[in-house]
């Protein structure tokens, strides 16, 4: 499947699953989700991911160490990152510079290879959770599950339990025809309906309340 449906699946089914409650939760339990179900891809060279790699693990990198320290000295947004004190901060950010390491590799293993197994989605998702916090963790294991599961369907093998090379594929459906059109469009509602429910905006209940009124 493309970059939009992974995404939009991942998203979806990472609310459906985690259930984050209030905006902010909702919001980082979505962005877990969205880079776990893209970040397979950064290792062919047409992917979205692969091209905006450098500048995806430079942003994200400061991003999260700026994060982490302002909450270790702070103590503010605990219930987003599980840190107290410098230490910890500090060893959040060596968890995070191993999952840029790791991404690294990934890049320049085979399409559909390391990127795409069940080993690298552990150990990405163990540098996650310590990096970040439980609930991170299991929105970004979600969105990699997912993408894993979406290019099971594809005609071409995944090197599912890497580093065994014998890959798995179910032949069910082309990565950009049909079945990516319409998953594509079905996963991106249920991520919109279930993100306005998780972050309590209501915007739905607003639509529907209005339309009565009308």
């Amino acid at each position: 499947m493309l970059r939009d449906t992974h995404i939009a699946a991942g998203v979806s089914a990472a609310l459906f699953i985690v259930r984050p409650w209030g905006l902010l939760p909702a919001a980082a339990a979505a962005l877990s989700a969205a880079c776990g179900a893209d970040i397979s891809d950064i290792d062919t060279d047409r992917s979205w991911a692969r091209k905006k790699a450098d500048v995806m693990i430079c942003v994200s990198t400061a991003a999260m160490a700026a994060f982490a320290m302002f909450t270790a000295v702070s103590g503010e947004f605990e219930n987003l990152i599980d840190t107290s004190g410098v230490t910890v901060a500090i060893g959040k950010l060596t968890a995070w510079a191993l999952a840029v390491i790791i991404c690294v590799f990934g890049v320049k293993t085979g399409h559909r290879s390391f990127m795409h197994s069940i080993t690298a989605g552990a150990i990405l998702t163990a540098c996650v959770y310590a990096a970040g916090s439980m609930q991170a963790a299991s929105a970004f294991l979600t969105g990699f599950l997912s993408h894993l599961a979406l290019d099971l369907l594809n005609h071409k093998n995944l090197q599912l339990f890497w580093p065994a090379k014998k890959g798995v594929c179910l032949h069910v459906c082309t990565s950009d025809g049909a079945a990516n059109k319409v998953l594509g469009a079905v996963f991106l509602v249920t991520a919109v309906l279930l993100f306005d429910t998780c972050s309590g905006i209501g915007l739905c209940r607003f639509i529907e309340n209005l339309a009565r009124q009308g």
